[in-house]
């Protein structure tokens, strides 16, 4: 081959090189469409957010997903540093996780909190990745991903299985204030049984009778505690009657204002429509006076008492992350104050008996108030931050209907001498007790210790009785029981319910079925002679 023939074949070789090089180019072109076309659709439809920015944190590209979690648009976004956004608390750990991940690559997901645009905190999760240059890094890909509503659920569980241990635990605390209450009322009625006896016989010495007088001023202060604690057992409601709360927040503020520290200021915010809540009238007045008294309590340089009536509606959600609250229509008692507020630790342990942190009282006043409270079928709910005051919140269900008039004072005669009662009761102090009352009374006295014993006697006696004084809690036969076999026996023989809880719902229950009275214990003489006057009028 001549040599133009040799160049010729080296041109058409360099040219079949030139085209296969071509083709690579435009392959290679396409498959870098290919990608830019699905990083672009990555970026830009990713539920995930990406984010490019230098090493001092400025944003270089943001897809359209991370600047929807941040609250600002895409231009926005650019060029601002990712660190501003950080909330406060979380950015030195940011700023330290952004050099570890140059030290350390892969280091993994984190979680911060960052203020959006509109200031609202979110939680997300990041991850950091250097980008390197001849050994230098240069840059970093970050990945963000919104996780706010699993945290919030997170949050909302745990807040409610806290709610739960904290209810189960005053439930439990509970449980043994009403028994040791209970078992204190037998031995109360003991003593104020025989101090009475000891202050009202004329022919013991005037010492004496003065000691008697003592000890039953004494019994009767153990009384209102054993009282407190029943409240907080919630077995201590006394009567169950329709409570205008409007008049009974004004009664309560009226007497406060003239008792309170002048320099407390008091506003009084009450709801137009008066609401009415079935329930203890006196316990009412005890939620206020002692939310207002533990308010007054943490003012001791002065401040502001505000005391709130209103209506509100409780929907399935709200209830749902509360313990023992049926939806319906509420009323509301509210009592803020600008005090010194309570710490987390604090607040957790608020509705204890006597938990206090004050040099003074008992430390049973706001436990009064939660027992009270979750026996009238409500909520009690508490906001507190150190320095910026507490607010509590009381919800009780609204009843439909009005409230009556007081009930006419009726004067009541004592039991009239030789009534023949038959006493059934397990407790040998308050037997002996009550026994000797009722004879000092006039009265003619059988004895049965339990349910059973006093079914058989009266089975054995009948129509000799008058009444039947007996216990709720006994052994073998309890006096529900006692009750309903004695009731078959003789459906006209009056009897008595003795409870040392107050009218729960056991004595409820009995008062609707025909039952002639209760007695609550600790009692005294006087008492005794009353009910019994009034079961044998009927």
């Amino acid at each position: 081959m001549d040599r133009k023939g040799e160049e010729a074949a080296g041109l058409a070789r360099e040219l079949e090189l030139l085209r296969a090089r071509v083709a690579e180019l435009e392959s290679a072109e396409a498959r870098l469409r290919d990608l830019e076309h699905r990083f672009t659709t990555f970026t830009r439809d990713s539920a995930y957010g990406y984010f490019e920015t230098d090493l001092e944190g400025n944003v270089r590209f943001a897809n359209r997903r991370a600047a929807e979690i941040s609250g600002y648009g895409q231009e926005e976004v650019l060029g601002m540093n990712v660190l501003t956004i950080v909330a406060p608390e979380d950015r030195a750990r940011a700023e330290a996780d952004f050099r570890e991940a140059i030290a350390q690559p892969n280091t993994g997901v984190r979680e911060y909190r960052i203020i959006t645009k509109d200031g609202s905190e979110k939680y997300i999760e990041s991850n950091a990745i250097p980008l390197w240059k001849d050994g230098v890094p240069v840059a970093f890909q970050c990945t963000i991903h919104d996780v706010t509503a699993r945290r919030r659920a997170e949050q909302e569980k745990a807040r409610l299985e806290e709610e739960r241990r904290q209810a189960q635990k005053l439930e439990a605390i509970g449980t043994l204030a009403g028994g040791i209450a209970h078992d204190f009322n037998n031995l109360l009625t003991g003593i104020l049984a025989y101090a009475s006896m000891l202050r009202l016989d004329p022919e013991l010495p005037e010492k004496a009778r003065r000691a008697g007088d003592i000890i039953e001023r004494a019994a009767k202060r153990g009384a209102e505690l054993t009282g407190q604690l029943l409240g907080f057992a919630r077995k201590g409601k006394v009567r169950n009657v329709p409570v205008s709360i409007r008049k009974a927040v004004e009664e309560v503020a009226a007497i406060l204002e003239r008792t309170l520290d002048k320099r407390i200021e008091i506003v009084k915010r009450f709801a137009a429509e008066d609401a009415v809540v079935t329930g203890d009238p006196t316990q009412i007045h005890q939620i206020v006076l002692n939310l207002v008294l533990n308010a007054r309590d943490a003012m001791s340089q002065g401040g502001r008492l505000t005391i709130e009536t209103g209506l509100v509606d409780l929907d399935e959600a709200f209830c749902r992350c509360r313990e023992g609250v049926s939806p319906g229509r509420y009323v509301v008692i509210a009592v803020a104050d600008t005090g010194c507020g309570m710490s987390d630790e604090v607040k957790g342990r608020i509705f204890e008996p006597f938990f206090t942190t004050k040099d003074r009282g008992t430390g049973m006043g706001l436990a009064v108030v939660y027992g009270i409270v979750k026996n009238h079928g409500g909520l009690i709910d508490v906001e507190s931050a150190l320095g910026r005051g507490t607010t509590f919140r009381v919800y009780l269900p609204r009843t439909q209907g009005s409230v009556g008039g007081s009930p006419a004072q009726v004067k009541t005669e004592a039991v009239k001498a030789g009534a023949r009662v038959l006493l059934v009761e397990d407790d040998e102090v308050v037997l002996s007790a009550t026994k000797e009352m009722l004879e000092g009374l006039g009265c003619r006295v059988a004895l049965a210790r339990d349910g059973q014993e006093a079914v058989d006697y009266c089975r054995a006696h009948r129509g000799e009785l008058d009444v039947v004084l007996f216990d709720l809690m006994m052994p073998r036969m309890d006096g529900r029981q006692c009750f309903l076999a004695l009731r078959e026996i003789d459906p006209a023989l009056r009897l008595v319910a003795c409870t040392g809880y107050g009218l729960d719902q056991v004595v409820q229950e009995l008062m609707e079925k025909g039952a002639a009275g209760y007695l609550k214990k600790p009692y005294t003489s006087e008492q005794l002679s009353e009910v019994l006057a009034k079961a044998l009028a009927r």
